[in-house]
């Protein structure tokens, strides 16, 4: 089985980033205008003859053509005011991944907009507790600690088990993905660019292509059309970035963020 995952976070209105999400600057390059936003939106259907799906329906779908699944990190609040609102006018389910230490502060969802986005048919999953990044950095009891609280909060808040999840920073390892299925997540979403997805201690885990602001429309309507050499040029940008990540540990870390700040 394949699939293809689209990796967006916040949708703005104008340069309003602190809005929706994370205020800091590492976060804006994430944030897309609503105007281009809804021109990925319509690229990514001109491109794909068959409608995105829900995580949970890529088992019995047909899966030729590829199965395309779009989700959302951190839980800012452009989910409700425009994410949602553009995908039901498609018929489209999207996928809200929820920071819950961040559940109702400025900027973010709160519970009773998490339950309606919920009930209108979106799939909502854990983003961990705190967003730690690296989150492949943690010890194996803060691993533990971030799955098992976030899930059980979002599973009391929608009124059923909530068992989709994805890493915060894409800073994926085998102890994340063990962590979070001890924590009863049974699809796990990473940010490696490969449509193969692979098991670990009976969760299936996903990879996604992400999507920054000043990525076009025709990108993203490549990715979803499975586009062999936009998926190529991605793989090695991300594996190119991953090696720099290892090599240099915390101190890429401290890099980016003091880069970050004197934007």
């Amino acid at each position: 089985m394949q699939q293809m995952t689209l990796l967006y976070h916040d949708v703005i209105e104008g340069d309003r980033h602190e809005v929706s999400g994370f205020p800091d600057p590492a976060a804006r390059r994430y944030k897309l205008d609503r105007a281009d936003f809804v021109r990925h939106l319509d690229a990514i259907e001109a491109a794909t003859s068959r409608a995105p799906i829900a995580v949970h329906a890529i088992e019995s779908e047909p899966t030729s053509p590829c199965p395309v699944t779009i989700g959302f990190d951190d839980g800012g609040v452009s989910a409700l005011t425009i994410i949602a609102p553009e995908f039901e006018q498609r018929g489209w389910p999207a996928h809200f991944f929820i920071t819950t230490d961040y559940i109702g502060t400025p900027g973010f969802l709160t519970e009773d907009q998490i339950r309606e986005l919920h009930s209108r048919g979106h799939v909502i999953g854990s983003h961990s507790c705190s967003h730690p990044n690296p989150m492949a950095g943690c010890s194996s009891e803060q691993l533990a600690d971030e799955w098992s609280r976030s899930i059980a909060r979002l599973s009391e808040i929608v009124g059923e088990q909530v068992t989709v999840g994805s890493i915060p920073g894409g800073a994926y390892s085998k102890e994340v993905a063990r962590q979070a299925a001890a924590a009863g997540i049974t699809w796990l979403f990473t940010s490696e660019p490969t449509r193969r997805p692979w098991q670990v201690n009976g969760c299936t885990l996903l990879g996604r292509f992400g999507i920054e602001m000043e990525d076009s429309p025709e990108k993203a309507a490549a990715f979803a059309s499975g586009q062999f050499s936009t998926r190529a040029k991605e793989w090695a940008v991300w594996n190119t970035k991953k090696t720099i990540k290892r090599l240099a540990g915390p101190l890429f870390y401290k890099i980016r963020a003091w880069q970050h700040r004197n934007q």
